[in-house]
């Protein structure tokens, strides 16, 4: 019996740490290595034009979650050219009261924020571009999960290619 709560515990524990770390790790390792190409290829401007949207979105999430927990927002900039002397993209500057617990914890939120909103952005360009593919995905999601059934969607290609020109620059700098 011992036995079998112990492998549980390891078993929660895994999944709970184990599996968000290895896909941290995993959008890390391709963040890097993208950003990287694209900056040897292109330049620090490569960043900006092929991750313009992305960037816009990263830094609007930031700033909207800042808003929501009530921070104080000193200054932003949803896009900016990088210089020799500073080389960010974009940014939000806030301020909060220090000795208030819900804006304290707004910053864990606010941190996390350009996940959501770049995964949310990715779903409504699925829903203009790749509609078939999106009314699956959402049909597959209303499912209980006992009774999951994964039908591949048809799609038309010329939607689809949009879609794909237009991803990259919206999740490109998710991780920035």
């Amino acid at each position: 019996m011992l036995k079998d709560i112990l492998t549980n515990i390891g078993l929660v524990l895994g999944l709970m740490i184990g599996v968000p770390f290895l896909f941290i790790y995993l959008l890390s390792s391709i963040n890097h290595g993208t950003k990287q190409r694209i900056a040897n290829q292109f330049g620090i401007g490569g960043q900006i034009g092929f991750g313009f949207l992305g960037i816009i979105i990263h830094e609007a999430s930031h700033l909207l979650v800042a808003l929501v927990f009530g921070h104080h927002i000193d200054q932003f900039r949803l896009l900016r050219v990088p210089t020799a002397d500073n080389n960010t993209l974009g940014y939000v500057h806030h301020t909060w009261n220090k000795r208030n617990l819900y804006q304290n914890m707004g910053n864990l939120f606010i941190g996390v924020a350009p996940i959501f909103g770049c995964c949310l952005s990715v779903l409504l360009l699925a829903k203009y571009f790749i509609p078939e593919v999106y009314q699956s995905l959402m049909t597959t999601a209303e499912q209980p999960l006992s009774q999951l059934i994964v039908v591949l969607p048809t799609f038309n290609w010329l939607s689809m290619g949009l879609f794909l020109i237009l991803l990259p620059t919206s999740v490109l700098v998710v991780l920035i």
